[in-house]
């Protein structure tokens, strides 16, 4: 189980590459944050990317729109709880029984930052389960998910 979570996160690092601001794309239209969720007993894999013109999209180009004043709240939202400060990875000693594994990607003032975090790890911050429900609201609000 270790391997599969050591390949996970090499494979979230070299994929979420593309959070970071892309030259000649335009500030409204930069990806600001991006979701990966995986695992659990339904092998769920999901990816979201959140631009900062509140477009939301998935893995395979499915989405919706939120108001680009909800993606700039929910990024200072995350700034304030201390994302940008915390840890890159959280996961217990004993990462089994199917959990989930999320990482978030963050871009804001020229910072990007990543965490990965595996559900019922004790060590992470609660605020991070708190920007994770954040961010998974603003998807489901326009996914209908």
């Amino acid at each position: 189980m270790r391997k599969g979570v050591v390949g996970a996160v090499l494979l979230v690092l070299i994929f979420s590459a593309c959070a970071r601001a892309t030259p000649g794309v335009p500030a409204e239209r930069q990806v600001v944050i991006t979701y990966e969720r995986s695992g659990g007993i339904a092998g769920i894999n999901e990816r979201w990317l959140i631009y900062s013109d509140g477009s939301v999209v998935d893995a395979q180009g499915r989405g919706g729109q939120a108001q680009a004043e909800e993606v700039a709240a929910l990024l200072q939202r995350i700034k304030a709880a201390g994302f940008f400060s915390w840890a890159e990875v959280y996961q217990p000693a004993n990462p089994c029984c199917d959990r989930m594994t999320h990482v978030l990607t963050v871009t804001l003032d020229g910072q990007t930052h990543r965490v990965l975090v595996l559900d019922g790890t004790e060590e992470a911050p609660p605020a991070l389960f708190e920007v994770l429900d954040a961010v998974q609201a603003l998807i489901r609000s326009v996914s209908g998910g």
